[in-house]
Parts: structure tokens; sequence; C-alpha cells
């Protein structure tokens, strides 16, 4: 199973900055090829570009992905003791 990206929380930042597609790739440093394929789901994409996206809305990485439907999650980000 392919993890899925959270693309509401692209779009909705988007819409709240009244941003076009093209200057959110602009802000993000990233081309719209990579911005299609990281909304549309269609890998492969360079996890930099997710990392970039993330970073640009203020999320943690595990937050870009749909918990219900891979294993990643907050509780993954941590070291067993």
């Amino acid at each position: 199973m392919k993890p899925r990206i959270k693309s509401e929380l692209i779009k909705n930042y988007m819409k709240v900055n009244n941003l076009s597609k093209t200057a959110f790739c602009k802000q993000c440093k990233i081309s719209t090829n990579t911005y299609n394929k990281v909304i549309n789901g269609e890998p492969p994409y360079y996890i930099s570009g997710l990392f970039k996206i993330a970073k640009n809305i203020n999320k943690e990485l595990c937050e870009m992905f749909d918990e219900n439907n891979n294993n990643f999650s907050k509780k993954s980000r941590k070291f067993p003791k």
C-alpha cells in the first residue's frame, strides 16, 4: 500500500494564503511537476520536495501522511528506550 499524502493540507494553506500553484511552488522552491505528483499521489516524487512543502506550511513531515492509510504517525518518530 502506497502512502497517501494529505493534499488537503496543502490546498487549504494555498487557499488561506491566496496562493496560486505557481506562487506556492516558488515559495517552496519546487517545480510544478513535483507539486502535481505530490498532490495527485503519483510517485516517484522526491522526498526533498515533500520536506520543502512541509516546512513551508509549518507541518512536520509525518503530518503530511494519511495515518489511516499507512504506518506513519507522530509516535513512530520516537526512538525506543
